[in-house]
């Protein structure tokens, strides 16, 4: 897709750039770029978005409800859900939020190229494996 004033540069560090702007935009985000909290905590919030926009997500909430079955409320199981809309919440110990910074604080330790997609990714992937709490409620 080619936008006019716009050029994409770099190899495996993609990077975009305007013509009308000395900004450079990357794709892949430095150790660096985290070094103020506001950003970090801004990224992971972003990361967090991502998760829950995804179809892979959707996918998992619905196979948590329909194929393992718990489509009741964890607290109070006398409320399923015909009684309410029953929603999936991240916890009690780690929200998902929490579960965002836990993969990019391993991404940054391991110098792993780092993404909005390829964190949220891996968070999805985590729910899939089955490591991450989750309990549905009203």
């Amino acid at each position: 897709m080619n936008i006019p004033g716009i050029v994409y540069k770099g190899g495996i560090i993609r990077t975009v750039e305007a013509d009308d702007s000395d900004d450079v935009i990357s794709m892949y985000k430095e150790r660096e770029y985290f070094d103020e909290i506001e950003v970090y905590n801004s990224f992971v919030k972003k990361c967090e978005k991502v998760v829950r926009s995804s179809q892979d997500y959707s996918n998992f909430i619905k196979y948590i409800k329909e194929i393992l079955g718990i489509n009741f409320c964890q607290v109070s199981s006398q409320i399923v859900s015909g009684d309410a809309t029953i929603e999936m919440h991240h916890g009690p110990i780690f929200t998902l939020f929490d579960y965002c910074a836990i993969i990019l604080n391993e991404f940054l330790a391991l110098g792993k190229k780092i993404s909005t997609f390829r964190i949220a990714n891996r968070v999805i992937q985590e729910h899939y494996d089955l490591r991450v709490q989750v309990v549905c409620s009203p």
